[in-house]
């Protein structure tokens, strides 16, 4: 008696759950990491909008420090075994918390128009709301001789300021990656005030590029200014 045989086996084309549109704050780190099946077991190729990604051929694909450059990029997994291949995509979507640059100290008269305008960033575009003395600020007459508008932009204006004007103000920029504060010191005085100056900071920098030191100087009336290197004096500066 001769016997002889065979076994059927199942191939499955591959199957790709999980992987779907992913929101990440910018400078963060996150990992791809959908559910495959399939028999016999798949293959795998990374690719983002549409090119492969040299070296990724795990079932994982790890991005480190994101950043908003990749806002809007496409991720792929293409999956094959001999049963056939799929690609399944995500979109990676990039935000970015809010960063505010340039509140500097100021010094004013009485009588003047202020304007504190500081550069704010983030993406969303954050929403904002300016502070006195932790106190949040309307748009209009203050009471005291002056008036305030722009309480919810990025350029807050006092016109005719008093003295009772002066005081810390407070930025407050927020969006769906974050939230930051940041704040200067108002003056205004009928009678002289010694100058003050905030920063600047040290700097490291390659060798043949540019540097820019750039301090916040506060005084009335306005001071003049000069730069010195190594305690000499730098002609012009």
């Amino acid at each position: 008696t001769y016997l002889n045989g065979f076994q059927i086996q199942l191939h499955n084309q591959p199957l790709v759950t999980g992987l779907s549109n992913l929101t990440i704050i910018q400078g963060n780190n996150t990992t791809l990491a959908p559910t495959i099946t399939g028999t016999p077991a798949p293959t795998f190729r990374w690719q983002t909008n549409g090119v492969d990604i040299t070296g990724e051929t795990n079932a994982s694909l790890t991005l480190n420090n994101v950043q908003y450059a990749q806002n809007g990029y496409v991720y792929s997994l293409v999956s094959s075994n001999q049963a056939g291949a799929v690609t399944n995509s995500m979109t990676l979507t990039v935000i970015v918390t809010p960063s505010i640059t340039g509140l500097n100290n100021q010094t004013a008269s009485i009588g003047d128009n202020v304007s504190i305008s500081p550069t704010v960033g983030g993406v969303p575009t954050p929403t904002l709301r300016w502070r006195r003395g932790g106190t949040d600020l309307s748009n209009g007459a203050t009471g005291n001789g002056s008036t305030i508008s722009g309480s919810a932009t990025s350029t807050l204006s006092i016109t005719t300021a008093q003295t009772a004007d002066s005081g810390t103000y407070s930025l407050i920029a927020s969006n769906s990656a974050g939230v930051v504060t940041n704040s200067m010191t108002l003056t205004v005085s009928s009678s002289p005030v010694a100058p003050g100056i905030t920063g600047p900071t040290d700097q490291t920098v390659v060798e043949g590029s540019n540097a820019t030191f750039a301090a916040s100087i506060s005084g009335l009336p306005a001071p003049t200014l000069r730069w010195l290197e190594s305690g000499v004096e730098i002609p012009g500066e």
